[in-house]
């Protein structure tokens, strides 16, 4: 009888032999039909107390404040007015959705299905760009099992049927890993580092314009790029043109954005003031905290989170909402408990508790995928010691833990930080692959 390592060998083998047209196009079809379940389900009132009628979650609320917003732009499409439509006062991913929802107008009126052509679109790149990541870091088995991952996990394949900026802003996420992780596996052409730059540029310019917030963790990695790359070449000792053109136009490029911030006001909305749940709140912009000490633009962060609900009471999954920096000491101090948020969360002692917006059942589902991850960094931890000569490992792990502390430092909310810790907890999954497959490999060696 086959022993399960050789079994699941045996499957990365014949994964490994497929043809990536035939596992676009399954994955493809296979995001259509979650889509349309998530439609019929929401359209027959099967779950009236989790989907409306268009199928938006109650997991992704925001959908509903944005859905007027793609309805009027879509409309104005529908109308010929594309000048209109190009100087609306509107955040990039509505207008962007709108495009599609426009198509559709003459036949049906908005629901999740009508946005579909765009978020199977953001599904597939994210998915071919974790393929690529994963291959060229360790190889093409780690890639296909990584995505295989990421397709089926239940909670991310839910959002990404959802009217969210989430599944742009991991495309752009990806895109700058890529950036930052490629010159540090081998020597780059000039080209393909210009390339590369561009990618990494445009990749920032689009987290500037629609989630702003996010930039401190660009700066971040931008910085942690240029010090591998230069570490790199000092310890192959070689100059390596294509991989320090890469960097370079990318710690340029962040560098010169915000200085020409007032060019991307319009279209990415950072002068009107913070809402919660469609709300005008008090507070300061997004682009009037990137004016603050970092330490300042850390805690008004944090306490934009600490919003009621219409109901007058504060989201049920908050997280240390009591805690309040009033210095850098402050957040020096809390790093490891920030850590442990970003990383762990949620605990196990919520995971069987009913949820205020996804009930038992989303909790339970949260809590169950929870225990995954934990098994995944097991895993990761494995990959990250058998490649510790790697660069590009430790670069993966590095992002992982500066998304990991900084999500835990901001958010309070579990459930928000949940959904927008996506694009690192992607980089935990491929060095996951990366040490399960060495695992049963070796198990499957010992069993040969």
């Amino acid at each position: 009888m086959e022993n399960p390592p050789s079994r699941i060998a045996r499957i990365l083998k014949t994964a490994d032999r497929a043809r990536p047209k035939h596992l676009i196009l399954a994955a493809a079809c296979f995001h259509l039909l979650v889509t349309s379940t998530v439609f019929f389900i929401g359209h027959f009132k099967l779950m009236p107390s989790q989907f409306n009628e268009v199928g938006i979650g109650t997991f992704a609320f925001d959908g509903n404040f944005y859905r007027s917003e793609i309805e009027s732009l879509s409309d104005l499409l529908v109308h010929g007015h594309v000048r209109t439509w190009l100087h609306a006062n509107a955040e990039l991913h509505t207008k962007l959705y709108s495009l599609p929802s426009a198509v559709f107008k003459p036949l049906t009126n908005f629901n999740v299905l009508t946005i579909e052509p765009l978020n199977n679109l953001y599904y597939l790149v994210i998915l071919i760009l974790i393929f690529q990541l994963a291959r060229k870091v360790f190889d093409k088995r780690v890639g296909i099992l990584s995505a295989m991952l990421v397709a089926v996990w239940p909670t991310f394949l839910l959002h990404t049927t959802q009217l969210l900026r989430d599944p742009l802003v991991t495309v752009a996420l990806l895109c700058l890993w890529v950036v930052v992780c490629f010159p540090l596996i081998s020597a780059l052409s000039w080209r393909a580092g210009l390339l590369l730059g561009v990618m990494g540029a445009v990749s920032v310019v689009l987290v500037w314009i629609v989630r702003l917030p996010m930039w401190d963790v660009v700066r971040a990695t931008t910085g942690l790029a240029v010090l591998l790359v230069v570490f790199h070449q000092l310890r192959e000792k070689r100059f390596m043109i294509g991989n320090t053109v890469g960097v370079v136009l990318l710690a340029l490029v962040v560098f010169v954005v915000p200085k020409a911030s007032a060019q991307f006001t319009r279209i990415s909305g950072q002068d009107t003031r913070p809402t919660w749940k469609g709300k005008v709140v008090p507070g300061l912009s997004a682009s009037e905290l990137q004016g603050l000490p970092i330490w300042e633009r850390i805690s008004k962060r944090r306490q934009g989170f600490s919003w009621p609900n219409e109901e007058g009471l504060p989201p049920g999954s908050n997280l240390d909402g009591d805690v309040v920096f009033s210095s850098l000491t402050d957040i020096v101090r809390f790093v490891p408990r920030a850590a442990l948020v970003g990383f762990f969360s949620p605990f196990p002692n919520t995971w069987f508790a009913p949820g205020l917006q996804v009930g038992r059942g989303g909790r339970l589902l949260a809590g169950f995928e929870t225990l995954l991850t934990y098994i995944i960094a097991v895993f990761a931890a494995i990959a990250i010691w058998r490649n510790r000569r790697v660069l590009a490992s430790w670069a993966m792990f590095l992002i992982v833990a500066v998304g990991a502390i900084g999500m835990g430092l901001i958010v309070i909310n579990i459930g928000t930080l949940y959904r927008l810790r996506y694009p690192f907890w992607i980089l935990l999954v491929i060095l996951g692959s990366a040490g399960a497959i060495h695992l049963v490999a070796k198990a499957d060696k010992k069993h040969a």
